[in-house]
């Protein structure tokens, strides 16, 4: 990434404070910008869905909480696996519980 060795590996902790290498790596590493592209184009995506499909505030808070519901039922889901009877059954039980 940067084509700068990082050397102090090698050192002792206590010692990465005065390497020049540490020094300048952790200069880059402080100046970078970090931001989650993934979750946030995930939240757009959800927000602008549930305003397609309705109007009302409380059924998009409930789209959202069957959503939440049914992640928790199934963390692993795909649609090879995904059982329509079992997955009725198991976002019920969590909406009762």
């Amino acid at each position: 990434l940067t084509n700068i060795h990082p050397t102090f590996l090698v050192l002792p902790v206590t010692q990465w404070a005065s390497d020049s290498t540490f020094i300048e790596l952790s200069g880059i590493v402080i100046s970078l910008q970090v931001v989650n592209d993934a979750a946030e184009r995930a939240v757009k995506f959800g927000s602008d869905f549930t305003k397609v499909l309705t109007k009302s505030e409380k059924q998009r808070q409930n789209i959202l909480q069957a959503v939440e519901l049914s992640r928790r039922a199934f963390p692993h889901a795909t649609r090879k696996c995904f059982n329509r009877v079992n997955a009725t059954s198991s976002v019920i039980e969590l909406m009762v519980s």
